[in-house]
């Protein structure tokens, strides 16, 4: 009886967006030859497995605050929030051609339209030295 109530519980909050929610964390940046690898955490709560949100993500010029051009410095990755609340992503992008101080926004989409959505979270790294 207990493991009933457990499960209906649960269902209730997998189907009630009261419930659900993410939060990005833990970016970081790994060189690698002529990329970026950058590596983030992502909780979510509240939506079944199956149903990925979205992680876009844009690079930006730490000195003046504006994105880089091009779609090489922006995209989307995608999050299966599956059993378990934490997982782990990542995604590359080319080391910029001039030297200078960069930081990459993230942002997290629900499952449902998330062209259409309101983010989840949005992240900003620490900026890092192209070189």
């Amino acid at each position: 009886m207990l493991a009933a109530i457990a499960s209906l519980y649960g269902l209730y909050q997998i189907n009630n967006p009261r419930f659900a929610g993410g939060e990005l964390s833990d970016i970081t940046f790994d060189p690698s030859g002529a990329e970026f690898n950058v590596n983030f955490n992502v909780a979510i709560k509240g939506y079944p497995a199956g149903e990925k949100c979205e992680v876009r993500w844009t690079v930006y010029d730490d000195k003046i605050r504006e994105k880089l051009p091009g779609p090489k410095f922006q995209g989307q990755t995608y999050v299966d929030p599956g059993r378990y609340w934490t997982k782990y992503g990542s995604f590359t992008f080319p080391i910029p051609e001039e030297p200078g101080d960069y930081y990459v926004k993230l942002k997290l989409f629900p499952p449902d339209k998330s062209g259409e959505s309101k983010p989840l979270d949005v992240a900003k790294s620490e900026g890092f030295d192209s070189g």
